[in-house]
C-alpha cells in the first residue's frame, strides 16, 4: 500500500498541472487546427512509456480505475447537466 499512495498523488498531480495549463491555453488551442483531444492523447503518449516514461500505468493498475472512475462520473454528470428535461 506505501508504494501506492506516491503513484496516486504523481499521477493527479500530473492531472492537476495539465487541466491547469489546459485551462490558461484555452483560447490559443481554439485559434488552433487541433483539438483538445488530439492534444491529450499526443501528452499521454510523451508521458507513457513509449515517451519519456514518466508515468507507468498498466491496464491492471488501481490508478487506472480510479482515474477511469472519475473520468466516466464526470462525462456523465456534464451530459445529465446539458440535458433540457
Amino acid at each position: 500500500m506505501e508504494r501506492q499512495l506516491p503513484d496516486f498523488i504523481l499521477v493527479f498531480g500530473i492531472i492537476a498541472v495539465v487541466l491547469t495549463v489546459t485551462a490558461l491555453a484555452s483560447g490559443l488551442v481554439e485559434r488552433s487546427p487541433l483539438s483538445f483531444h488530439l492534444m491529450f492523447l499526443g501528452l499521454g503518449f510523451l508521458l507513457g512509456g513509449r515517451g519519456f516514461d514518466v508515468l507507468e500505468v498498466g491496464p491492471h493498475s488501481p490508478v487506472l480505475e480510479v482515474v477511469a472512475t472519475l473520468t466516466l462520473t464526470l462525462v456523465l454528470f456534464l451530459d445529465a447537466v446539458k440535458l433540457q428535461i
